[in-house]
């Protein structure tokens, strides 16, 4: 797996690319199967990740990427708290999908979650701006 694209440095640009994925994702959502709307998000953050990152992956990578952010999400998911907002909703699965293929440690994953859900207003206005 070759990386292309060089990591956030910080929190703050961690919160910055989420927006801009999450932007991504809702351009996509149209072009999706399926009645899906904004909640279905997460399911996508997987390959938004994969595009940020430039990343050239096999189908078996990809898949197993996949499957443990979602299935991580799917695990932590209560249908209340933080993943009732979209926009965690999907960073969860995006910063997960980064964890899962050892770009970040867990603990980094960890931070940059807490710090993405104690600033979803923000991130919802970075949405805004593209």
């Amino acid at each position: 797996m070759a990386k292309k694209n060089a990591l956030p440095k910080g929190n703050e640009q961690w919160l910055k690319e989420v927006a801009a994925a999450y932007v991504d994702a809702c351009e996509v959502l149209p072009l999706m199967e399926g009645e899906l709307d904004e909640g279905d998000l997460y399911s996508i953050g997987p390959n938004v990740c994969f595009k940020f990152r430039g990343l050239e992956l096999s189908p078996k990578e990809e898949q197993r990427a996949t499957d443990a952010a979602v299935g991580s999400f799917m695990a932590t998911e209560e249908g209340s708290g933080p993943f009732e907002d979209p926009e965690m909703a999907f960073a969860f699965t995006y910063i997960a999908a980064h964890f899962a293929l050892d770009l970040i440690e867990e603990d980094e994953a960890t931070e940059i979650l807490e710090f993405i859900e104690a600033n979803v207003p923000r991130l919802r206005g970075l949405t805004f701006l593209w």
